[in-house]
């Protein structure tokens, strides 16, 4: 599980990549969960990208990506800003 702190309130991109140890990886805690299923031995190397757009009207949130069946190896947070 990854926790981490929304400073201010706002629209965000999260954004990872995993490395895919089963042939169904779930990843969860975010807006639009993902499940991704592959063939071991199709993709050199296992791995691949996640994106999320999330909304929190609160700062201070501590949202939760959990992963399973992989190994999260990079996550992005940036806020966006339409303004």
């Amino acid at each position: 599980m990854y926790v981490w702190e929304v400073r201010a309130p706002g629209s965000y991109l999260i954004s990872g990549r995993v490395r895919l140890q089963v042939p169904l990886v779930t990843i969860s805690g975010i807006a639009n969960a993902q499940q991704i299923s592959w063939s071991p031995g199709s993709l050199s190397p296992a791995v691949a990208s996640f994106s999320s757009f999330e909304r929190f009207d609160r700062p201070w949130q501590t949202p939760q990506i959990q992963v399973s069946g992989g190994q999260l190896e990079a996550l992005r947070i940036v806020r966006l800003d339409f303004g």
